[in-house]
């Protein structure tokens, strides 16, 4: 029931729900985003469940990944080596310099565009989210939880229950 009455989220991420995620099918990965809706744009660092048979899943170790998505481009991906340290904070400057410096020159064509873009808040963005529970097991419980999700607009795909010592994990 104390669910019901929380609105801020520990967004915590620990070895359960990676092992978890595994579990599902999905390899944990922190993911920097940029998604435009409509006249706005929300961008975001987040760890993130991507499915284990996505090409996202397998960048490991110093390799880093770039993904392009539009309705044109359907979906490119670079992929590569990293640096590490300076070399990589350098690099991540640079570039932000450029975009922020630049106007109609060089890669990003409309770079001038993407600036007058509206900022959205992330908790506008609609998308998938993982939720672990550690809840008493007793009846009625998942209902609650269950109730508190519907109450908030939030629909449920999958529930995994797991049972320890009195405590269901959800």
């Amino acid at each position: 029931a104390a669910l019901v009455h929380h609105e801020v989220l520990d967004l915590a991420l620990d070895l359960a729900d990676v092992q978890h995620g595994a579990e599902l099918g999905y390899a944990t990965k922190l993911i920097a985003s940029a998604i435009q809706s409509g006249s706005a744009v929300v961008a975001r660092v987040h760890p993130c469940l991507v499915a284990r048979d996505h090409p996202l899943a397998t960048v490991e170790g110093a390799f880093n990944a770039v993904m392009l998505r539009g309705e044109s481009i359907r979906e490119v991906i670079l992929e590569g080596p990293g640096a590490g340290g300076k070399e990589t904070a350098t690099a991540v400057i640079g570039d932000l310099l450029a975009v922020i410096g630049t106007r109609g020159t060089g890669f990003l064509q409309h770079d001038g565009y993407f600036r007058g873009l509206d900022r959205m808040l992330v908790r506008e963005l609609e998308s998938p989210f993982y939720l672990r529970f550690d809840v008493r097991d007793e009846p009625g419980v998942l209902a609650q939880v269950a109730q508190a999700l519907a109450d908030r607009g939030a629909s449920v795909a999958q529930v995994v229950q797991r049972s320890s010592g009195g405590v269901r994990r959800i």
